[in-house]
């Protein structure tokens, strides 16, 4: 794709060429998945189920097919290339959605962002993510008391997923820790298992993590991921083992001193060999992106994934513009590839409610062409002739209303400017203030903040019961309060915001028993 853009024109052909071939074996290859997906065999099933996880985990299979969309130039590729571009995002966005919808539309997935090089923070406050400076391996210098206040994060969270996954509520646990056709050797898999763990634990994912951890321990029975007869209690202790295994010593600290002191991040004097590495697997979700550049190299994460947030992506008049360029070809099209086009369109308009998007004046002379041509009652023209009539008549009734339409039929349109022209001119701005606002104290909710921290000071769940009794709309989060919280200095430590859990009676452990 980066030759495609390099080269000028007629030179760029042959690179378009060998990219058409691989996007065919691409498609060629989720077929194949597609058809083992579908096999009477449990096992052939499993080994497609293992396949699908894998294609839609790495974010390079789920991203590849926007770039392409959005980079395309019709000078330096064929009119072909763009079709089966088309016809394999059809069949991926396909094969996510039932893969999703047989599991509940949960599925976690990888994903990456730039590894901020130059971001240190002062230490005193809160754990890792307000401790040191970067390395050059992308990872934070923790002590040992930091290291302990950053589980204790995570350990109350735990506790209750597990708790929850014990009480039988684990129906939906399709973790597979271990790949019997994989060429990894089973070391190997146990180390990245727990290295996921880790991942998902970091991200706030317990739920996840606590499946995967118990999948893992009925695979390796020695003792790394706890016994079978572990009780939640014991399984805690285990995951904070794997939690803190991801500490390693500082192999090259004069290097690594160096390059944090050349970078203006290292914290004052001393050796600070006593410190120990944080493998940077989650950032923290409120910090921004370091588009800056500096460091090298990226840190992965996972989330849960978004088929509704996956479709929007497409939602660009880049990708609407070439999806155009096919469908002006309607009539030597096959029928698979029109309707490829017809669903996409219809699930950006309908799904994501993006219908402003296609009012465009060259969209709006093939949707003539369409309703006017004479086979547009036939069967295989009936997608194509109602999705035309659909956009077409939205248009019309919002441009009584609205008669800036015509002159905005002109020109190509953003989500933003779409936004507008559903919510009125000047709302985008509006939104954007309001989710501005989210973030913002005023004085006033300082000032509450406090009074209710003196009001419930003491109270089993702290910030709950703040939650409720805050003023605003929408409802704060528990971590934009505790945050809140240790930003005025009410609180020193998240452990001072832990929810007490109620003393356990000495019966309980016979009966868990």
């Amino acid at each position: 794709s980066e030759s495609i853009q390099l080269e000028k024109n007629e030179a760029a052909r042959p690179w378009s060429k060998r990219l058409q071939y691989a996007i065919q074996a691409y498609r060629e290859l989720l077929e194949y998945v597609q058809v083992l997906a579908l096999s009477s065999d449990e096992e052939v099933r499993d080994n497609a189920k293992i396949m699908q996880r894998n294609i839609f985990y790495i974010p390079e299979y789920r991203d590849i097919f926007l770039a392409l969309l959005k980079n395309y130039d019709e000078v330096k590729s064929d009119k072909s290339f763009l079709s089966d571009v088309v016809e394999t995002v059809h069949l991926y966005v396909k094969l996510i959605e039932k893969y999703c919808k047989d599991r509940g539309g949960r599925i976690m997935v990888q994903a990456r962002k730039k590894a901020s090089k130059g971001r240190g923070k002062k230490s005193g406050g809160g754990a890792g993510r307000a401790g040191a400076a970067a390395n050059k391996r992308g990872a934070w210098s923790l002590t040992d008391e930091q290291m302990q206040e950053l589980w204790d994060e995570h350990a109350e969270f735990s506790t209750s997923a597990l708790e929850s996954l014990s009480s039988g509520n684990d129906e939906d646990n399709d973790a597979l820790p271990f790949d019997a056709a994989s060429e990894l050797p089973e070391d190997v898999q146990r180390s990245s298992t727990a290295e996921l763990i880790r991942s998902h634990l970091l991200s706030s994912a317990y739920r996840r993590a606590c499946q995967l951890f118990r999948a893992a321990r009925d695979i390796w029975s020695d003792g790394t991921f706890g016994r079978a007869d572990s009780t939640v209690e014991d399984e805690v202790v285990c995951m904070r083992q794997i939690f803190f295994n991801m500490i390693t010593p500082n192999l090259a600290p004069d290097d690594d001193a160096a390059e944090a002191e050349a970078a203006g991040t290292q914290e004052g004097g001393g050796d600070g060999t006593e410190g120990r590495e944080f493998i940077g697997a989650g950032a923290d979700d409120d910090d921004e992106d370091d588009e800056g550049g500096g460091g090298g190299g990226s840190v992965s994460y996972d989330f849960e994934f978004n088929l509704q947030n996956y479709i929007a992506k497409f939602a660009s008049f880049r990708v609407v513009r070439n999806y155009g360029l096919v469908l002006e070809r309607y009539q030597t099209n096959s029928v698979p590839l029109n309707h490829c086009v017809v669903k996409m369109m219809y699930r950006i308009a309908h799904d994501c409610q993006l219908m402003p998007l296609f009012f465009q004046l060259s969209l709006f002379g093939v949707f003539d062409r369409i309703l006017n041509d004479p086979a547009a009652t036939n069967k295989h023209m009936s997608e194509l002739y109602k999705l035309s009539a659909y956009i077409v008549r939205a248009f019309t009734e919002r441009v009584q209303e609205n008669p800036v339409l015509y002159a905005e039929a002109l020109f190509w349109k953003d989500a933003s400017a779409c936004y507008e022209i559903q919510n009125g001119y000047g709302s985008a701005k509006t939104s954007k203030d309001r989710i501005l606002a989210q973030k913002v104290w005023t004085d006033d909710q300082k000032e509450q903040l406090a009074q209710l921290y003196e009001r419930f000071q003491g109270s089993s769940d702290l910030v709950s019961d703040i939650m409720v009794e805050l003023e605003h709309e929408p409802p704060r989060s528990r971590r934009q309060v505790s945050q809140q919280l240790m930003k005025q200095g009410l609180v020193t430590s998240r452990k001072e915001l832990q929810q007490k859990r109620a003393p356990r009676q000495e019966g309980d452990g016979a009966r868990k028993a």
